[in-house]
């Protein structure tokens, strides 16, 4: 998270516009912590924030990535500051990222970015990634508020051109708690409808892969799924260098996680040699009833 700045005020998001948390990475400091990453094996870097590409050094730290021998994962933006000269300097560091960019259901978008037009800004940002040959994930925040918008725009993605597009259950971070009009839905709850729309989904003529987080990757072309959390989880490092480690996001906004520990004060290595011992252990295998109903809804599929 090499910002905490946004240009958006989203209802679930802590990192907002005006929010104290404004903090950023100073290029020196991130080229330190980038070495310190790459001696820890680490290989993969996801660049996001707040918005990364407010970060006044974002392409400085994104070619510095490239020299410590990392790759960049993923770019995670609103979409707001991508443009044709920014993706000519990505691509000239030799490696092209997945962007990901927020849709979050056609005429629901603008309400939970709390911006007129972010939708719009958005898709043409999608577009133009495409266009210029970048893979392109769409990230979905599902909620009380969109679910039955979730298919229409299913269907407005995949003719962007997005390769897949990933479900994350908004959760009750203190931002959303406070707005009367949100409407979070518990775990249970987003496990069924999720369930529910994948199966509506197949019968779809859509071939864009989907994935919703922490339950279900399904990849229409080739009549496969795969059940299960994701595969690989990830260390957060905050704007103001505090580490964690997580597989959810939303798990950081919700301030359910416990700092590792500061990266300006503690080397990254002895911080996740502390966090690996103490972390508790996680169930791997998805629910049995999660499964055989995933078997019912994909029949016909093949699981990986």
């Amino acid at each position: 998270m090499i910002t905490g700045s946004c240009c958006l005020t989203c209802l679930h998001c802590d990192h907002a516009k005006g929010s104290s948390k404004a903090a950023q990475w100073e290029y020196d400091d991130a080229v330190k912590l980038l070495r310190q990453a790459r001696e820890c094996d680490i290989e993969a870097v996801t660049l996001t924030g707040g918005e990364p590409l407010m970060h006044p050094g974002f392409c400085d730290i994104a070619e510095a990535v490239i020299s410590q021998g990392m790759v960049i994962d993923r770019i995670e933006t609103n979409g707001f500051f991508v443009t044709e000269e920014l993706l000519d300097r990505i691509e000239g560091t030799g490696h092209k990222p997945t962007i990901v960019i927020p849709h979050d259901g056609i005429l629901r978008h603008d309400w939970l970015r709390d911006r007129k037009g972010a939708e719009g800004k958005a898709l043409m940002a999608a577009r133009l990634c495409v266009q210029n040959g970048f893979d392109v994930a769409a990230q979905v925040q599902v909620h009380g508020r969109n679910r039955y918008t979730l298919m229409s725009s299913a269907k407005l993605l995949s003719r962007t051109g997005v390769s897949r597009i990933i479900y994350d259950r908004t959760r009750n971070s203190v931002r959303f708690r406070q707005n009367p009009a949100c409407i979070a839905l518990s775990a249970g709850e987003f496990t069924e409808d999720m369930l529910d729309y994948v199966k509506e989904y197949i019968h779809q003529d859509i071939l864009t892969d989907i994935r919703v987080s922490g339950l279900i990757d399904v990849y229409p072309k080739e009549k496969r799924y795969r059940l299960g959390a994701d595969e690989n989880a990830c260390v957060i490092v905050d704007p103001f260098g505090e580490v964690y480690l997580c597989s959810d996001m939303g798990e950081y906004f919700e301030g359910h996680l416990s700092s590792l520990g500061n990266v300006h004060s503690s080397p990254l290595g002895m911080l996740l040699q502390a966090g690996k011992a103490n972390a508790p252990d996680k169930a791997g295998e998805p629910d049995e009833a999660v499964v055989k109903r995933a078997e019912e809804i994909l029949e016909g599929y093949t699981a990986i």
